[in-house]
């Protein structure tokens, strides 16, 4: 899977399932190959607007393994399809996070060049569940100009960048309506706010999408914009928008730039430099690798330096949830309850602002961002000069 993207809005209502699926299409159209995972787990739409109720396969014997359902050229999954249109979901956040986690290891995709996710509205838990559970490529969002959207965007956006995950841009949807008699632009929602936070952040603007008919029909009827009326001005803005995100992507490059499984034997030397090294894109490591049993080597790309980090201080510092008090702040994880011999079972990057450590001990939930462990290592060489 060579990107994942996140579409994202702060509000619901503004579109952003419509917008997720004809981005989804137009990539298809482009001759991708495509999905898309409807994360909305309390309000999934792409059921309906796909025009499909088929349930997905599953196996269970063995490994767990979910197949997606096909449709209009894009392999998708949604709890539409799971539970029916017409069944609400009055579940606890844990419920939600336990679906979000059986959507991102147990779906079996295939080859995959681009994975759109539909994601849910507003700022709370499931965006940080999803941002330390998938590596992210980026993230588009969506808004519409009116400023309640524009104010609650602008929150949304802030938090995407806690994560460390960049923002390829912003979409504003119902811009504009074009009257049928005189064709004069009437701004419905408000004038130009999407394009005026885009350019107070130094966002792309990937386009403004006017308000149509055609785009509600499409919608009910599962049959998407794109396929249904490819000629519609929001269409071609959608198209445009598709476009411009693609490029982004193919610039920065794929995802998962460090994904290596441990070797827990005994090494006859420490391996002091990189088996090898990855280049040109944008991430602040130019190598990560495994120096001996127990120790993990970074090297940072700004300045060619190496770090050497003691797998024990690496859980001794993990930064979750289960370790680290996420109110106060304090240590949960006393550092004698860290075996003297844990090594590490699998590292992985986690988007490009974070490496993913499972630990030999079981546990795999800390995420580790690069500023982080550019933190820690300093710490170690000062302790050393000392």
């Amino acid at each position: 899977m060579k990107h994942i993207v996140a579409i994202h809005s702060a509000k619901g209502g503004v579109g952003k399932s419509t917008i997720t699926l004809n981005l989804a299409v137009a990539a298809a159209q482009a001759g991708a190959r495509v999905g898309l995972m409807d994360v909305d787990i309390y309000g999934p739409s792409q059921a309906l607007m796909a025009g499909t109720d088929a349930r997905p396969t599953y196996v269970a014997e063995g490994k767990k393994q979910v197949f997606p359902i096909e449709a209009h050229g894009i392999k998708f999954i949604s709890m539409g399809n799971l539970t029916g249109q017409k069944v609400p979901l009055i579940w606890r956040g844990a419920m939600v996070h336990g679906v979000i986690h059986q959507f991102c290891n147990e779906v079996v995709w295939g080859e995959l060049d681009y994975l759109f996710l539909d994601m849910p509205p507003g700022t709370g838990d499931a965006i940080l569940t999803i941002g330390q559970s998938i590596s992210l490529s980026g993230a588009v969002v969506v808004t519409t100009p009116q400023d309640l959207s524009v104010t609650d965007t602008r929150r949304g956006l802030q938090a995407f960048q806690q994560l460390g995950i960049p923002v390829l841009g912003i979409l504003e949807n119902m811009s504009y309506f074009v009257c049928d008699g005189c064709d004069d632009r009437v701004q419905l929602f408000g004038s130009q706010g999407g394009a005026q936070l885009a350019q107070d952040l130094g966002l792309p603007l990937l386009g403004q999408i006017p308000v149509e008919g055609d785009v509600c029909d499409a919608g009910d009827a599962g049959n998407p914009l794109l396929l249904r009326q490819p000629d519609a001005p929001a269409a071609k803005a959608i198209r445009a928008a598709a476009e411009t995100v693609l490029q982004a992507l193919a610039e920065q490059g794929p995802i998962a730039a460090f994904d290596f499984t441990w070797n827990s034997d005994l090494f006859a030397a420490r391996q002091a430099q990189p088996p090898q090294e990855v280049g040109g894109q944008g991430l602040p490591v130019s190598a990560v690798w495994q120096v001996s049993s127990d120790e993990l080597g970074i090297k940072w790309a700004k300045d060619g330096s190496i770090s050497v980090l003691p797998v024990r201080k690496l859980r001794q510092s993990c930064p979750c949830a289960v370790c680290v008090d996420e109110y106060t702040g304090e240590k949960k994880l006393l550092d004698d309850q860290v075996p003297q011999d844990i090594s590490l079972a699998k590292v992985h990057s986690v988007g490009r602002y974070a490496l993913a450590l499972h630990f030999s001990d079981g546990h795999d939930s800390g995420i580790f961002r690069f500023d982080r462990l550019r933190a820690l290592a300093r710490e170690r060489e000062a302790s050393l000069r000392t």
